[in-house]
C-alpha cells in the first residue's frame, strides 16, 4: 500500500508543470524564458521564489560552459545572478509556452524541485543535471 501511493504522488506531482508567459527569445543562440514561482523551489543548491529569468546559451554550451543563467527578474529586467549550470538537452514535442517541470521532494523539505525547462518554440528540454 505504501508503495502505491508512494507512485501515485510521484505522478501527480511529475505533472506539476509551471507555465509562463511566452518571452521567449526565439530559436537563435540565446533563449529567455521567464517563470513567477509562487511557492519557494528549489534549484540544485539554490532556492528560487518570485519573478525568475532563466537564459539558456548555446555558443556556452558548445565551449564546454555552464549554458544556463538564471537571474532574479524585478521590475521587468534582469537582476542578480543566482545560478549557473551546465544542463542535459532532452528531445521534447514542440512547445508554445516556456514552461519548467518540477518534481515534488519528500520530507523534510516538501517543495518542489525543478527537473527541466523548455523555451516556446523549441523541441529541446534542458534536463537539470544533479
Amino acid at each position: 500500500m505504501k508503495r502505491f501511493g508512494l507512485i501515485a504522488l510521484m505522478m501527480v506531482v511529475g505533472a506539476l508543470v509551471v507555465f509562463a508567459p511566452d518571452t521567449s527569445a526565439g530559436s537563435g543562440k540565446k533563449q529567455t524564458g521567464i517563470v513567477d514561482f509562487t511557492q519557494r523551489t528549489k534549484l540544485k543548491d539554490v532556492y528560487l521564489s518570485g519573478k525568475t529569468l532563466f537564459v539558456h546559451d548555446d555558443e556556452k554550451m558548445a565551449r564546454g560552459e555552464p549554458c544556463t543563467s538564471v537571474y532574479s527578474y524585478e521590475g521587468n529586467r534582469k537582476g542578480n545572478l543566482i545560478i549557473e549550470f551546465h544542463c542535459q538537452p532532452v528531445e521534447r514535442t514542440k512547445t508554445d509556452k516556456f514552461f519548467v517541470r518540477s518534481l515534488m521532494l519528500g520530507a523534510p523539505h516538501n517543495l518542489p524541485e525543478v527537473q527541466e525547462f523548455q523555451f516556446a518554440g523549441s523541441t529541446e528540454g534542458h534536463r537539470i543535471k544533479h
